[in-house]
């Protein structure tokens, strides 16, 4: 799982197309925990997240890839997609054993060919598009479907209120505590 952990680093680093960052969490003594890391993405160009940076949290089980991470935003949130603590809902991030009566979820459901890249595309992604079929937050979904305009200003006051601007062009500011 390191060997492989320490290559996913790498690949977030290095990414070109879409703004994000990762740092391995460090406890209190400094010593890094790969299992647990800090995630930055900055949201997509054109969507209500543009230009500003979200922190999360990803947490690897000891069984990964065979088994998904969990992706839960630090940053508070209001969408369709994110429970109240954070933690989001995506297809990818679920097993097909997870509701083996859904066919839909077997074909797109994690698999260990995923990686730290390709969930972060996919939630940025997220983000721009809600799935409001399969809502974390019914009143975010409720409110996106219905009052679309009072949905983004709820969240752009989130956003101004939460999360971090985005510092340069191209940059995604990295903060260790929030």
């Amino acid at each position: 799982m390191m060997k492989r952990l320490l290559k996913e680093l790498q690949q977030v680093k290095e990414e070109k197309d879409f703004k994000m960052d990762a740092v391995v969490h460090k406890d209190s003594r400094g010593v890094e925990d790969w299992s647990k890391w800090d995630v930055y993405v900055t949201g997509a160009q054109g969507s209500i997240y543009e230009g500003h940076v979200l922190h999360a949290k990803m947490t690897f089980p000891s069984r990964y890839p065979n088994l998904p991470p969990t992706f839960t935003f630090v940053t508070k949130m209001f969408h369709p997609n994110v429970y109240s603590n954070g933690k989001v809902c995506i297809s990818i991030l679920h097993t097909a054993n997870d509701n083996p009566y859904d066919s839909y979820a077997a074909n797109y459901s994690w698999t260990a060919v995923q990686t730290v890249r390709t969930v972060c595309i996919s939630i940025i992604s997220l983000l721009a598009d809600p799935n409001i079929k399969s809502p974390a937050n019914i009143d975010a979904s409720n409110m996106f479907r219905d009052h679309k305009e009072e949905y983004e200003e709820k969240v752009r006051e989130m956003l101004e209120k939460y999360a971090k601007k985005e510092a340069d062009e191209g940059q995604v500011t990295i903060v260790q505590k929030e």
